[in-house]
């Protein structure tokens, strides 16, 4: 699904943005969370892959967790 100009979004995000009721919930949005994307591609796909450099593997690790801390404020607290 395209969102904006040329901004491809993943089907695991853009359920996580329906489920965190985007944009009103939580306050991540698809172009928040957008950079985590590459992952799932490379991950599901393995190839030659440009290298992450340290800079940006931080920043995904930063997002991941604020995605993580986002899902686990849906979840009741007796499956955390």
């Amino acid at each position: 699904m395209l969102l904006g100009s040329s901004m491809l979004l993943d089907p695991m995000i853009l359920w996580f943005c329906s489920i965190s009721r985007w944009p009103l919930g939580l306050g991540l949005s698809p172009h928040d969370v957008q950079p985590l994307n590459r992952y799932t591609i490379e991950a599901r796909y393995p190839g030659d892959w440009d290298p992450i450099d340290r800079s940006e593997a931080e920043q995904a690790v930063a997002m991941a967790r604020q995605v993580r801390e986002s899902v686990r404020k849906l979840l009741p607290r007796e499956v955390l």
